[in-house]
């Protein structure tokens, strides 16, 4: 865990570690000792971001795949790092939560924020400023 620099991994049961899901969202910024009326701010501010207030006193284990790849990125955004790698954000997730992710990253983006997005799908590159392709040769 950093400060400065946050990873959300492709698959969100290897980032999820609390049994619910506010619990996970307090974890980072307690390790960085931010202070606790911060921390609610940032937790209430992250889930409406990403329109998963209904899932804050959920267990962790009783989310969709989607959901809880909305935790996972939740968790980092807590963190509230300068800099996101987000390896396949759109990937396993609906037409609805994609464009969450991308509200998200341009909200994130629009507030300073540098994103690094690793994804398949064109509608994630969409809001992207650049764009680098790999191919296989």
């Amino acid at each position: 865990m950093s400060p400065m620099v946050s990873l959300l991994m492709q698959e969100p049961e290897n980032q999820l570690l609390f049994p619910n899901v506010e619990s996970e969202l307090a974890f980072g910024p307690e390790n960085l000792c931010i202070a606790p009326q911060e921390i609610r701010k940032r937790i209430d501010d992250t889930l409406e971001l990403l329109d998963i207030t209904h899932l804050r006193n959920l267990d962790t284990a009783t989310l969709s795949f989607g959901q809880k790849k909305l935790v996972a990125l939740a968790s980092i955004i807590t963190l509230s790092p300068d800099i996101f790698l987000l390896d396949e954000p759109s990937a396993g997730l609906s037409a609805d939560y994609i464009k969450i992710v991308k509200n998200a990253i341009t909200q994130l983006s629009n507030a300073g924020k540098l994103v690094f997005i690793a994804d398949h799908s064109d509608e994630i590159f969409q809001i992207a400023d650049r764009k680098i392709e790999l191919k296989n040769v």
